[in-house]
């Protein structure tokens, strides 16, 4: 019409008669900016949107007037009394909005704030209250950190460990709750305030006593296997003089890795006591004597080491399925940590039964546990 000056009537062009690339592409959003339906035929999206419930764009004005009401900033201390578990902050015809209260870390202080819903106020919460917790017993935690420093006479068996600082976060996740309240009530947290209070006297001796023993097992497995990284590997019919000589493995880099050095790191890494529960690290000194029982063993029969290698060898290989594959929840690294600490007790039975293990296992319970908890 415009080039032309002829006038061509809509219904002379049936829309179906035009090629699809040529048809217009509608795409309708929603009041949240989600697209709730596109396509390119108008009739047939028009039907399906009718039939779709639209759900309304949250009411920012009435989260900002209950926000104001309820949000605290920069607290110190639980001065806020307590905590209804959900608020209301508008309701209509089709779906009410709610808030849920919880307590966020901000640096050295804490934050009230509300959350939009129940996993994230829970997820953020724990921290707030371990950290309240914390700021409510100054002293006590003050005087645990300066008992502490005794550690530093183990200095040149842990020169990477860092031990005081390393322990003194270790002894706080061990001390604080380890949950979020049944409701968050001031005497929930006046109660765990008392409980953290009560369990902080003595608790860095006993923790000191076990780095001690943890240690200098350590620093005797080192003994052992200490060797130099041309250290050949020892001929057919040679005796076996000293641990060095077991097990070395050739890297793609030609320098000699010992294998039994990895099994050390794998008890027991570098800063283990950010990643070694405190309640775990009673029963580290038997994990470190079946090591070297095994060490013993297999030097005198390298044959019956290996065979029990392979019996291990699958669960190694799942645990490491299961870290690759990574957990989204505190309770889902909770059964992968469980797991791991199995394996441990499954090489106590597998090369040194007569330590004991700390409960029953077996493979046969390692894969009832993975097939419950690490497929998932």
């Amino acid at each position: 019409r415009q080039r032309y000056g002829v006038t061509i009537p809509s219904e002379t062009w049936a829309t179906n008669l035009i090629p699809a690339h040529l048809r217009p592409r509608i795409e309708v959003i929603g009041p949240d900016q989600k697209t709730l339906g596109a396509g390119r035929d108008l009739s047939e999206l028009r039907q399906k949107l009718e039939q779709t419930k639209v759900k309304p764009a949250p009411d920012n004005s009435a989260w900002l007037r209950v926000a104001q009401r309820w949000e605290k900033f920069a607290l110190g201390a639980w001065t806020f009394g307590d905590l209804p578990e959900r608020l209301t902050v508008s309701e209509t015809e089709s779906v009410p909005v709610y808030a849920w209260p919880g307590l966020e870390v901000d640096g050295s202080t804490v934050n009230l704030i509300l959350f939009r819903s129940v996993t994230q106020a829970r997820t953020a919460t724990l921290s707030g209250i371990q950290k309240l917790v914390e700021l409510a017993l100054p002293k006590d935690f003050a005087w645990l950190q300066k008992d502490l420093r005794d550690l530093t006479r183990f200095d040149a068996l842990a020169a990477e460990d860092d031990l005081p600082a390393t322990a003194f976060e270790n002894l706080k996740r061990h001390v604080l709750p380890e949950a979020v309240f049944p409701a968050l009530t001031e005497a929930h947290f006046r109660y765990a305030v008392e409980k953290t209070r009560s369990q902080i006297p003595g608790l860095a001796a006993q923790l000191i006593d076990r780095v001690s023993a943890i240690l200098k097992l350590r620093q005797e497995i080192q003994r052992r296997f200490a060797t130099s990284p041309s250290t050949p590997a020892p001929a057919r019919g040679r005796t076996l003089s000293d641990f060095s000589q077991l097990n070395l493995v050739k890297t793609n880099t030609k320098e000699t890795t010992n294998p039994w050095e990895n099994e050390l790191n794998a008890i027991l890494p570098s800063r283990f006591l950010e990643v070694i529960p405190y309640v775990r690290l009673t029963h580290l000194p038997r994990y470190l004597k079946a090591l070297t029982t095994r060490m013993e063993r297999a030097k005198l029969n390298p044959l019956k080491d290996k065979e029990r290698e392979l019996q291990l060898a699958p669960y190694l290989a799942k645990l490491r399925q299961w870290e690759t594959r990574g957990t989204t929840t505190p309770e889902a690294r909770q059964r992968q940590e469980e797991f791991r600490w199995l394996i441990e007790e499954f090489k106590v039975s597998l090369f040194a039964q007569e330590l004991g293990t700390a409960v029953p296992v077996s493979a046969k319970r390692l894969d009832q546990f993975f097939a419950s908890n690490g497929t998932h």
